[in-house]
């Protein structure tokens, strides 16, 4: 069994051109891109170049804490990641390193 490998991006703090070119491209080339949120002005860009992703905004809804939201997101990621041939790709608002409790459970 391979180890699941997730490949994290941070979407800046808004417009596209404040993601760094490295992390465009993670983003164009993903086989398979997850979004903690679509509520993010570089979603637009994404929809534009017609990238699919998938989103997790869904749960926020459903579940009934936020601390149940990032759980219940990194346990999808994961299962995802250990099925996926290729590292997926998790996308998160601003920087994946400042407050983001996602990535901490990740890691």
């Amino acid at each position: 069994m391979t180890q699941a490998r997730i490949h994290v991006v941070g979407l800046g703090p808004g417009a596209i051109d404040q993601i760094g070119l490295g992390n465009m491209r993670v983003l164009e080339e993903a086989s398979e891109l997850f979004l903690r949120t679509a509520s993010h002005p570089a979603v637009k860009w994404l929809d534009h170049k017609q990238i699919e992703y998938r989103t997790f905004d869904e749960l926020y809804e459903r579940e009934e804490s936020v601390h149940q939201v990032y759980e219940q997101i990194v346990s999808e990621l994961m299962n995802a990641a250990a099925k996926a041939e290729k590292e997926i790709v998790y996308a998160v608002p601003g920087h994946p390193m400042i407050a983001e409790k996602t990535v901490q459970l990740i890691r």
